[in-house]
């Protein structure tokens, strides 16, 4: 797990509270890495002895989002996944083994759509979906295998 004092620190200079749920959830979601479920982390800090009501690791995970802490992902349909890299980019997934990739951010050129007008846009998702190496040379030698 991270360093509470420096968690703490982080916290209270994005003007939040350093309260166990917060601390916990911070340092797990750091220390697990990649791409994770609110559920997943629940899982993960009731193994490492931290028993938070889901409700509570919830509202940490959007307390953190809010002020920038950690990033949610919104790279499927179904559960948010969060993560502690918050520097711009992009992400990869796998329709095969759903694996997620950060990758570096598609830079974005185009005015934004007259559907936007009026609006101020503060983030683009943008989910590259295609097929990792293993599952791509997988699906090929899938298709060059002769039928019986």
């Amino acid at each position: 797990m991270l360093e509470p004092a420096i968690d703490a620190s982080r916290l209270r200079r994005h003007g939040l509270r350093a309260t166990a749920p917060r601390l916990a959830v911070l340092a797990m979601l750091g220390e697990v890495g990649g791409h994770q479920s609110a559920d997943e982390l629940v899982v993960e800090l009731r193994r490492s002895g931290f028993p938070h009501a889901r409700t509570t690791v919830y509202n940490a995970l959007q307390d953190l989002t809010r002020v920038g802490l950690i990033r949610e992902a919104a790279v499927a349909a179904g559960a948010l996944r969060y993560e502690a890299d918050t520097t711009p980019h992009d992400h990869f997934v796998c329709r095969g083994c759903g694996l997620i990739r950060n990758v570096t951010a598609y830079p974005v050129t185009q005015p934004p759509p007259p559907e936007l007008s009026g609006v101020v846009v503060e983030s683009l998702d943008l989910v590259h979906r295609g097929w990792c190496e293993q599952c791509a040379a997988a699906r090929d030698g899938a298709a060059a295998a002769p039928q019986a």
